[in-house]
């Protein structure tokens, strides 16, 4: 973790302007509602860091035909390197689900 946490403060201090991590990865991203910051924040860091991007809206991934989210999963499993969902609480699937506690304080 560590590791982690010293490469963001490298970059972040443009250190490592010639990392691209995410170098010739296909990124999914899926938003069921508009989120305008959020979408480009993760869209400009994904081709920032050399990913290539996909963008999913709420119509795209055939849950109005009636395909089981199982079988859209599958399929995008084999597909990209990365699918990013959100923001949380954007809508079913965006996110994850608080536990029937609710998220610890």
């Amino acid at each position: 973790m560590h590791r982690v946490v010293q490469w963001g403060a490298d970059f972040a201090a443009g250190r490592c302007e010639d990392a691209r991590p995410l170098h010739d990865a296909v990124v999914g991203v899926l938003f069921r509602k508009t989120s305008a910051r959020t979408r480009t924040a993760l869209s400009a860091g994904t081709l920032r860091l050399g990913g290539r991007l996909t963008c999913y809206g709420p119509d795209d991934l055939r849950e109005n035909t009636g395909e089981a989210v199982e079988a859209t999963a599958a399929v995008l499993s084999r597909m990209l390197d990365v699918l990013v969902a959100g923001p949380p609480g954007a809508g079913p699937g965006c996110g994850p689900s608080p536990p029937s506690g609710g998220w610890p304080s």
